[in-house]
């Protein structure tokens, strides 16, 4: 997922962007959050 965001939002801001604007992506786009659905994430001991 990392990788799919960094792609579409390094040219459109010409490499220069931040959290908001990959919040606002991910809005716009949430299909996005179904491709990680599956993963668990270890537990902190």
């Amino acid at each position: 997922m990392i990788s799919i965001i960094y792609d579409k939002l390094y040219d459109r801001y010409d490499g220069k962007f931040g959290f908001e604007e990959v919040l606002e992506f991910i809005k716009l786009n949430p299909e996005l959050c179904k491709i990680n659905a599956n993963v668990e994430q270890k537990k902190l001991v």
